[in-house]
């Protein structure tokens, strides 16, 4: 038997408050979803602390190349992964019912926070990736510019912030915990759901949808470019040492990468899209009320937060895998950790191994074992353009 009050849930989509008797198969689908949660929790949370020491320690050492590159982007996805980590764990405390000695209102404050967080951490991790992107782009089609965006990586990031906090601060209002189902609930902001399901749509967009298809553009240009890349190279007079090989060699390598950091934000779309797609149904009201309380409807919502918050651990993971270089690591392979760090922006850097690689780690970290010297690694094919090959980008 279910109740019959309808309440809409933290992931947004409009059920029916729990039922008395549940088959058991869906009680152990729906507590195998959380056995998964709690999983993604132990693995997401160290690993995003592990990212966020070194991104501190990357900032610490080299905070010119930190500014000017990637640095803030990838440091502002960690942050924002280890909050929504968090705040997961929170709600899944809440709903296994575990008594704890709050009141009513820690109760409601911990849910609306919570919820708050999840919500404003999303958004700021996959625009922090549309950044990264931006700047990817801007180093292939337009140099000069890139080369004179200077702290401006921390200003967008700022500003995604403060933005993302805003589109969400909302739910503030709205959210709030059912004791009955031990969840958050949100209520209709001003007892209007044409309002409320403006603003789930209107968030949906910022969040997902939006950044989605710029990103798909953006990084799609950057992997088609690398071609013309490869040929202004070969054309130019300074490099006609290079064999057939080597120009294969690096364009194979080049392409590899590339492709390997974009199936990386393929994995973090489909991850993000049977949530989103699940809401977006919900909210233009191709759900009816019947299935809105089914079973089937319960198995489905459990797989969709399945995939959802498992981004955040798949996040950290790559982050701490690829992101960063052995040599930032490994402190017996540094033979001057005192040298200094100098921005090294090359936009043709940029197209081979994105900019993340040589220019926000790797670069200064090359810089400290070999002063004054760039090792030849695969990243070193690309650097110090000279002025015919900058040219070429430039047209």
């Amino acid at each position: 038997r279910r109740t019959e009050e309808m309440t809409t849930r933290v992931n947004w989509t409009v059920d029916a408050v729990t039922a008395e008797m549940i088959p058991i198969d869906v009680a152990l689908f729906v507590l195998l979803g959380y056995i998964v949660y709690l999983l993604l929790i132990l693995i997401g949370i160290p690993a995003n602390v592990f990212v966020l020491q070194r991104m501190l320690h990357f900032r610490r050492k080299c905070p010119d190349t930190y500014r000017a590159g990637t640095g803030a982007c990838l440091l502002a996805m960690s942050v924002a992964d280890l909050v929504a980590l968090i705040s997961i764990l929170f709600f899944c405390i809440m709903s296994f019912g575990i008594e704890l000695p709050f009141s009513v209102f820690v109760y409601r404050w911990v849910c609306k926070i919570s919820i708050f967080s999840m919500h404003t951490a999303t958004s700021v991790a996959i625009w922090s990736w549309l950044l990264m992107s931006i700047l990817r782009w801007l180093a292939l089609y337009r140099p000069l510019m890139y080369h004179t965006l200077f702290n401006l990586p921390v200003r967008a990031v700022a500003l995604i912030t403060l933005a993302a906090s805003l589109t969400n601060v909302w739910l503030l209002i709205t959210v709030d915990f059912n004791f009955e189902s031990n969840t958050c609930i949100q209520h209709w902001l001003f007892e209007s759901e044409a309002i409320s399901k403006f603003l789930l749509l209107a968030e949906m967009l910022w969040s997902f949808f939006l950044p989605i298809l710029v990103v798909a553009y953006l990084d799609l240009s950057t992997l088609l470019s690398i071609p013309r890349l490869i040929s202004a190279r070969y054309q130019n007079s300074l490099l006609h040492s290079e064999t057939n090989a080597q120009q294969h060699h690096l364009k194979k390598s080049s392409t590899k990468t590339l492709l390997r950091w974009l199936a990386i934000a393929l994995i973090d779309i489909l991850l993000n899209a049977p949530e989103n797609i699940r809401r977006l149904i919900t909210i233009l009201g191709f759900v009816t009320d019947e299935f809105a309380v089914s079973y089937e409807m319960t198995i489905l919502r459990t797989v969709s937060d399945v995939f959802y918050y498992s981004q955040y651990s798949f996040n950290a993971a790559y982050l701490a895998l690829f992101i960063y270089d052995r040599a930032t690591s490994s402190g017996s392979n540094r033979r001057d950790n005192n040298s200094s760090c100098t921005p090294i922006m090359n936009h043709t850097a940029t197209i081979g191994l994105f900019i993340t690689r040589p220019t926000t780690v790797s670069t200064c970290a090359e810089s400290r074992i070999h002063p004054g010297k760039i090792s030849k690694s695969r990243s070193s094919h690309f650097l110090v353009p000279d002025r015919k090959t900058r040219r070429a980008h430039e047209v």
